[in-house]
């Protein structure tokens, strides 16, 4: 499901999308919003984005099947403490 479609679905009329590790980009974004606009309407912004949780468990994921294939180059993505 689209997540802004979601959001005009029930009834939220301004939305913008933002690069969530865009770390300026998002920071000039937020300091730019009014204020006062959440008491006239009601907004949202959508961060894009992989979650780096997801992405280290995608990819240690495939690190372990290409250990176990023998195909395996470099070190583990993702290490444990």
């Amino acid at each position: 499901m689209d997540l802004e479609k979601a959001l005009r679905g029930v009834g939220v009329k301004w939305i913008e999308n933002v690069a969530a590790y865009r770390v300026r980009q998002s920071r000039r974004f937020a300091q730019a919003c009014d204020p006062g606009f959440a008491a006239r309407d009601f907004g949202s912004w959508i961060a894009d984005g992989e979650c780096m949780l997801a992405r280290q468990r995608r990819e240690k994921a495939d690190y372990d099947s290409q250990a176990q294939a023998g195909r395996a180059r470099g070190a583990n993505p993702v290490r444990r403490g």
